[in-house]
């Protein structure tokens, strides 16, 4: 087991993972650790300074998912692109529902803007080219980290996960420019997504 992924991000000896001595890629085996949580993700979700970037198609509510989100800098910009059939009455609540979870893990910081963008499996004719399955973290339009699985999984020992560092900057730059194409695209029946407002 090490600590070296990724520099200056692990702050304490206690970080259960393996990596290929390259300080690219983590990996938490649950089996081995069954009673500790996976905590990388969290902890570069506090790393960041500005902006929080959050791709991924599998975002959960109800389920305290948010709460991995409870101790971010203050002053900072945090935004979710998912993927979700918006029309099926059981996510007819949905986007609010992100909304307020995440107001609540929040709620003690000030200065905080969130953006949720949703595309709509619901409605094939517009969005079906624009399906997605990967999962990635961007963080101050600088980092970028392909997650091997959701929120969900990084907020407690649900199964193995990894997180690999992307470093190559021209697929840094592609990546963030793909996020926000995605963006800029969303093509909702539900017309209730928001770019960015306070809360």
């Amino acid at each position: 087991m090490s600590k070296k992924f990724p520099e200056n991000y692990i702050t304490t000896s206690t970080y259960r993972m393996f990596n290929d001595n390259t300080e690219d890629y983590w990996f938490y085996h649950k089996d081995s650790f069954p009673l500790n949580e996976p905590l990388l993700y969290k902890e570069l979700l506090n790393g960041a300074n500005s902006k929080i970037e959050v791709w991924d198609p599998y975002i959960n509510t109800g389920q305290n998912e948010f709460e991995i989100f409870n101790s971010i800098k203050e002053d900072i910009t945090v935004k979710f692109l998912t993927l979700k059939k918006l029309n099926k009455p059981c996510n007819a609540n949905y986007i609010s529902a992100i909304e307020t979870e995440f107001k609540n893990a929040v709620s003690h910081l000030t200065n905080i803007r969130l953006g949720i963008r949703v595309v709509n499996e619901s409605d094939p004719p517009n969005n079906e080219n624009w399906f997605f399955h990967d999962r990635f973290l961007i963080i101050d339009r600088e980092k970028v980290f392909l997650i091997g699985s959701s929120i969900g999984w990084h907020c407690k020992s649900n199964g193995a996960t990894g997180i690999f560092r992307i470093n190559d900057s021209a697929t840094i730059e592609f990546i963030i420019a793909i996020f926000d194409e995605f963006w800029d695209h969303w093509n909702s029946l539900t017309g209730v997504e928001f770019a960015v407002k306070n809360i």
